[in-house]
């Protein structure tokens, strides 16, 4: 059948898939949902990610945690917008990143288990971890109950996105909402609109605010 319209739920970490040059010179219209290029012929509903690494940050930082390293959030070694506003908010506050603090997407192989395992047994060690995603921080978290290393007690850890089963852990993932719902409801308008009036404008880009969910992932740094 004709599609009249696409919504592309879109990572930041991954390339624009190649159909999108087909739908345009067929110009069948797109809108792009969470993220998009900075520089986008299309219409995007997107969401701050500057400000929701930020509202991590100054949570973990009001906690005094100062040795904060980052989990990436996809297998993609490139560096995600989230990587980079955790780099730029730590320079801001004069704080340096070792090379060692960013890890690569922490799968469940053994590889990876050991290089959390040597992060968290030299030093400079990291009081705290910020996810990338909801999903890097589970892997965290399960790596570090088989290196029975305790959350929060040895170490927080944070993620992003707020997955419907984050608040149902063994330990109550601290992450970042984003608006779905909302950011949904308003790609479909955006497309319907498109779809109806035919317009030539602009694209349009929207952006929603996150905000953070605080659970009990993240404590105090432990002293010693």
């Amino acid at each position: 059948r004709h599609v009249e319209g696409v919504i592309l739920g879109h990572d930041a970490g991954c390339p624009l898939p190649s159909a999108l040059e087909l739908l345009k010179k067929a110009s069948i219209p797109v809108v792009m949902l969470f993220n998009a290029p900075l520089e986008c012929d299309y219409d995007s509903v997107v969401v701050d990610e500057q400000a929701g690494i930020q509202q991590v940050l100054r949570y973990l930082f009001s906690l005094g945690h100062r040795k904060i390293a980052f989990c990436r959030p996809l297998p993609d070694p490139g560096e995600h917008p989230r990587e980079r506003a955790f780099r730029q908010i730590m320079a801001e506050r004069g704080l340096s990143v070792p090379e060692h603090f960013v890890i690569p997407f922490a799968g469940l192989e053994d590889s990876s288990c050991a290089r959390l395992k040597q992060l968290m047994g030299r030093e400079p060690r990291p009081t705290a971890i910020v996810g990338g995603n909801d999903r890097s921080a589970l892997m965290l978290l399960r790596q570090l109950v088989r290196l029975n290393i305790l959350v929060p007690q040895l170490v927080s850890v944070t993620g992003f996105d707020n997955l419907r089963f984050t608040e149902h852990l063994p330990v109550p993932l601290t992450t970042v909402d984003q608006p779905k719902a909302e950011m949904g409801r308003r790609a479909v308008e955006m497309l319907l609109e498109r779809i109806e009036i035919r317009a030539a404008w602009p694209a349009r880009h929207e952006v929603f605010q996150p905000h953070l969910i605080i659970r009990e992932s993240c404590t105090v740094p432990a002293r010693g």
